[in-house]
């Protein structure tokens, strides 16, 4: 637990780690290798993060929501690199304040 704490840190702390490791991840969910991420792509992505903590699975409506928030610049209705890159930093700090808090996941 502590090395996955020690990683979450490092990439939190350094924009360079943070933008390739959302770009990584990015490209993972691009299914259809658009260059954004559409509804569905954005609810792989969220319900692949509940998963791994045992929640239930975002609503249709939370995933407009994500997106809404997240989608400042075309407001296309989908996530760039650099808007999923916003949304990758708020599950990563949220992971590494469940570890801190002692739950393992």
């Amino acid at each position: 637990m502590e090395a996955k704490k020690t990683q979450l840190k490092a990439i939190l702390e350094d924009d360079e780690k943070l933008t390739k490791a959302a770009t990584k991840a990015f490209k993972g969910y691009d299914k259809d290798k658009s260059g954004k991420l559409d509804q569905s792509e954005v609810y792989d992505c969220l319900k692949t993060f509940t998963d791994q903590l045992t929640l239930p699975p975002p609503s249709e409506e939370q995933v407009k929501e994500f997106i809404e928030n997240l989608d400042r610049g075309d407001t296309d209705g989908q996530l760039d690199v650099n808007e999923f890159k916003i949304l990758m930093k708020c599950l990563l700090t949220v992971s590494l304040e469940l570890i801190e808090a002692g739950l393992e996941f």
